[in-house]
């Protein structure tokens, strides 16, 4: 008989009424880890000086200075918590344990508003990550704000055509630097709006003209340029071939003057992309039905590599033919829609993303959307342009030069800044502003960053 099958009586007698409990007892694994417990909250405490326009470090006044906490690897800007300065400017933070990045900020009434990241860094991109442990108590001492000096520069002429010039003077201040020239009607937004991106695309200057003449304003500053080739942008309905012919002697050969046009704007705006050719990393898409929101677009495309800016019906509810096969030969670029469903209707945007991926940027209103756009685009700039909303020449001509210098174009009210737009400009810690357009365009107020 095999052993397997055997039962002794001792195993059978176990089997019927149990192991003794001596025995189970034994066996079951001791558990002498401590109970858990919740970590503790760290605290973080500072004192904020702002400094005076004397020179002089002073504590900041009660509830004028702030610290903001990001946690560390922060992308869309939320804060984690925010604590205001008590008596003497001593802020005191109690989070929970983990890496955060801070942000002080004061609005001292003595002194502008200003902010700096941990550590001493002007942008959060360099600043610093703090860790607090479980139940740390840091102290950071002092967070002296140094005084931010805001100021404004007004870039301007007698009219919409001269302040086009004084743009292109102070982006290319060289004489007979051999600058393209991108020409446009300043009088129809219409074909101009897609404009921009092609004269940072040729490192050119985009200037002015009526339908039918030549400002000798424009006149002069093309010969100051001495550009090798010219760019018109729109049909003969446009600017006129008349002006095209007074243009050649300008060129440094006269069939170096190219004209890009099409059966109706968004024809046109589409040459201009092809214009620009294949390898656009940033494709920004607007209505062509008003101007406003195609204005904030220009430097945004040319923000990271090349970029276009491509104008279509709004109100559509599916794309063109023709646009379609566009988008389709440059469906690895970004796709970019700005403004809202009032201006590029939702199953329009729905039919673009069967091509690529595309990130609307809107916001209330023409104000709140160029904020959108300065807010993805232009994180940090030394300085800001800023045109009158309610019109499109002057930030139209603004675009091509904001771009080379790496700012946004912000619309504005003309005797105001809207919030919206005077908080953007403090967040990105631009220095320099530069108005667009004389005093009946952009009164002093503005010049002097009164808010609204």
């Amino acid at each position: 008989m095999r052993r397997s099958s055997i039962l002794s009586v001792a195993a059978l007698a176990l089997l019927l009424v149990g192991a003794p409990t001596t025995a189970l007892a034994a066996e079951r694994p001791v558990d002498d880890t401590p109970p858990l417990t919740a970590a503790a909250d760290g605290t973080v405490t500072t004192r904020v000086l702002v400094q005076l326009p004397s020179g002089d470090f002073e504590p900041a006044q009660p509830g004028e200075a702030v610290l903001r906490l990001y946690s560390a690897g922060f992308s869309d800007g939320s804060v984690v918590a925010t604590f205001s300065s008590g008596a003497d400017g001593v802020i005191t933070a109690t989070v929970a344990p983990g890496d955060y990045f801070l942000e002080f900020a004061s609005t001292d009434p003595r002194t502008f508003p200003v902010h700096e990241w941990y550590t001493n860094q002007r942008y959060s991109d360099s600043a610093l990550a703090l860790t607090i442990g479980d139940g740390a108590s840091i102290n950071l001492g002092n967070q002296a704000l140094e005084l931010r000096e805001l100021d404004s520069t007004r870039v301007a002429g007698a009219d919409r055509f001269a302040t086009a010039v004084a743009v292109s003077q102070r982006a290319f201040p060289v004489v007979g630097a051999g600058v393209d020239v991108v020409v446009v009607n300043g009088n129809s937004f219409a074909d101009a709006l897609s404009a921009g991106p092609l004269a940072n695309d040729v490192n050119g200057s985009l200037l002015l003209v009526s339908s039918t003449t030549i400002p000798e304003v424009t006149r002069a500053e093309i010969e100051r340029l001495n550009p090798t080739s010219i760019y018109i942008v729109g049909g003969t309905g446009v600017v006129s071939s008349a002006i095209e012919e007074q243009l050649r002697p300008y060129a440094a050969n006269p069939n170096f003057v190219y004209r890009l046009a099409g059966a109706d704007r968004y024809a046109t705006s589409r040459a201009v992309v092809q214009q620009i050719g294949p390898g656009i990393n940033n494709l920004m898409i607007a209505t062509g039905r008003n101007f406003p929101d195609a204005l904030s677009a220009v430097p945004a495309a040319n923000a990271f590599g090349r970029g276009a800016l491509l104008l279509v019906d709004g109100t559509r509810t599916s794309l063109d033919g023709a646009t379609r096969t566009l988008l389709n030969a440059r469906s690895a670029a970004d796709f970019w829609v700005v403004g809202g469903a009032g201006a590029v209707s939702a199953p329009l945007v729905a039919d673009i993303q069967t091509i690529a991926p595309v990130v609307r940027l809107s916001g209330a209103d023409r104000y709140a959307t160029s904020q959108a756009v300065a807010f993805q685009f232009f994180v940090q700039a030394d300085e800001a342009y800023l045109a009158n909303g309610g019109g499109f020449a002057d930030a139209l001509a603004a675009g091509p030069a904001a771009a080379d210098a790496g700012a946004p174009v912000y619309l504005t009210r003309q005797t105001c800044i809207p919030t919206v737009i005077y908080d953007d400009i403090l967040a990105v810690f631009a220095n320099r502003i530069i108005l667009v357009g004389g005093t009946g365009v952009l009164t002093n107020g503005v010049a002097t960053f009164t808010e609204c």
